[in-house]
């Protein structure tokens, strides 16, 4: 998070497209889109919570992604008879709609200003 609050916008911009376009790959297997989301997910909080109504403008690029997310999160658990794996998959699924979920909520929350 250190990291991201050194960058000016002109750096951070494309780096959180390429993030963005890491984590919702359609190419990857169910196991890596969830790992990729979550890590993704997580970090889309925190700078939520960091940078509050200046990070606001991004979720004009995350709306899609958070649409599919949600709408899929059954798709992440799979139907198998290995009950420690499907806890685990429910588990990471859970914790990816935790994150976006928090992310949406201090959206709202964020003071806006009005000129």
């Amino acid at each position: 998070m250190q990291f991201v609050l050194k960058l000016d916008e002109l750096v951070f911009k494309p780096l959180f497209a390429k993030a963005l376009e890491w984590a919702t790959l359609a190419s990857v297997d169910t196991r890596t889109k969830l790992s990729r989301g979550l890590v993704f997910f997580r970090l889309v909080d925190k700078m939520t919570a960091q940078l509050q109504n200046i990070f606001v403008p991004y979720f004009e690029h995350l709306v899609d992604s958070i649409i599919h997310v949600l709408s899929k999160l059954d798709e992440f658990v799979p139907s198998t008879k290995d009950k420690a794996l499907r806890k685990a998959y429910h588990h990471e699924s859970e914790q990816m709609l935790l994150y976006t979920i928090s992310a949406l909520h201090k959206v709202r929350a964020a003071p806006f200003l009005i000129l």
